[in-house]
């Protein structure tokens, strides 16, 4: 799955995409599609998957997540 979902070139859709699996495997009860902020994907995303696609030189923003999350609140 990884090998498709790297070359995107589509600004945060890979941060988005990796938040998202990682909130789900975190939290099951989760439907992280209607409910993606609440697995507090900045924390997810900063922590866990950006430091990972740096070393691997995978592109990737500051916080793709967060501007998801802060657009489906309203």
């Amino acid at each position: 799955m990884l090998e498709r979902l790297i070359p995107i070139q589509t600004d945060g859709f890979r941060g988005i995409t990796l938040t998202a699996i990682m909130g789900k495997m975190i939290r099951e009860d989760i439907n992280t599609s209607n409910e993606f902020g609440s697995i507090n994907p900045r924390a997810i995303f900063e922590k866990g998957i950006r430091p990972v696609l740096k070393k691997h030189r995978i592109p990737t923003g500051a916080s793709a997540p967060l501007n998801v999350a802060r657009v489906r609140t309203y």
